[in-house]
């Protein structure tokens, strides 16, 4: 078997601290909307979720047994919506809100 020498085990990849753009975004200080995880065993998985802070900013974990593959991007609402809609797509307006129907009001727009 071949072992990635950057591989780690799932439950230390859930858990990421990242500076960008010079703002610190941690899963451990944010709430966990929801997640997509695709577990195969220990070392061998990966997922993405969606993480809001405590001060109402968006951001998407992925993350991988390899660290070449772990991040976390900084999202708009209007790019919260769109990913949630890609997972998650029955829960959209329980997560954001009631979304207008076309012609109604602006999309992406929580009313």
């Amino acid at each position: 078997m071949i072992v990635d020498v950057d591989t780690k085990c799932l439950t230390v990849r859930r858990s990421l601290r990242q500076v960008k753009n010079g703002f610190a975004y941690d899963t451990n200080t944010a709430s966990r909307i929801w997640c997509d995880e695709h577990i195969y065993n220990e070392y061998c998985f990966r997922g993405v979720a969606l993480y809001q802070n405590i001060y109402g900013h968006y951001f998407l974990h992925q993350y991988h047994q390899w660290e070449r593959f772990n991040g976390i991007t900084p999202l708009t609402i209007k790019d919260a919506i769109e990913i949630t809609e890609k997972y998650r797509p029955m829960m959209v307006e329980e997560v954001f809100g009631f979304l207008p129907e076309q012609g109604q009001g602006e999309p992406y727009t929580p009313m």
